[in-house]
C-alpha cells in the first residue's frame, strides 16, 4: 500500500478522533450541566454576529452574554447551550429566537459549575447541538478508515 495513501488516510482518521474526542468531552458537561445548580442573572450584552464568509454570503450567531452572583462572587458567561454555543448558521433564525429569548437587561436563570463558577451555561442539559462535533469527528474517521480499507483490500 501507498505511504502517502496511508499518511492521508491516518492523519483523517486521527483529525476525526480528536474532534469526537472533544465533542464527546462536551457532551459529557452537557448532561452534567442540568444538575448544576441555578442562580439568577441578567443579560448584559444581546446581539446577533454576522460574519460574511469568502463566497458572499453571511453566517450568523448569536452573541449573548450575561452577568451572575455565585458564593459572593460576580461572574461574566457567554455560553446559551454546552457544545452548542458559538455555532454560526447561514439561516438566522436561530441567532433571532436566542435575542427575542434573552433581551438585553432582561433576567435570567444560570446553570452554575460548582467545581468551576466561570463555567455556566443558560441552557443546561443535552442538545442535538453538543452531539455535532461527535458525529462530524466520527464522519472523519470513518473516510479515513474507508480510505485505509479501500486501498488494503486493493494492494497485492
Amino acid at each position: 500500500m501507498n505511504i502517502l495513501v496511508t499518511l492521508f488516510a491516518g492523519t483523517f482518521m486521527l483529525i476525526g478522533f480528536c474532534i469526537a474526542f472533544f465533542g464527546f468531552k462536551d457532551v459529557q458537561k452537557a448532561q452534567a450541566s442540568s444538575r448544576w445548580p441555578l442562580v439568577s442573572g441578567v443579560v448584559s450584552h444581546s446581539q446577533i454576529k454576522v460574519t460574511q464568509a469568502s463566497r458572499g454570503g453571511s453566517s450568523y450567531r448569536p452573541d449573548i452574554s450575561y452577568t451572575y452572583v455565585f458564593d459572593g462572587q460576580s461572574f461574566t458567561g457567554n455560553v446559551i447551550s454546552i457544545g452548542g454555543s458559538g455555532m454560526s448558521s447561514g439561516d438566522r433564525t436561530y441567532a433571532d429566537n436566542c435575542l427575542m429569548k434573552y433581551p438585553l437587561n432582561s433576567p435570567v436563570q444560570v446553570s452554575v459549575n460548582l467545581d468551576k463558577p466561570t463555567e455556566s451555561a443558560l441552557e443546561p442539559g443535552l442538545t442535538k447541538r453538543a452531539f455535532l462535533s461527535v458525529a462530524f469527528g466520527a464522519i472523519f474517521f470513518g473516510a479515513g478508515f474507508s480510505i485505509w480499507l479501500l486501498c488494503w483490500l486493493s494492494s497485492p
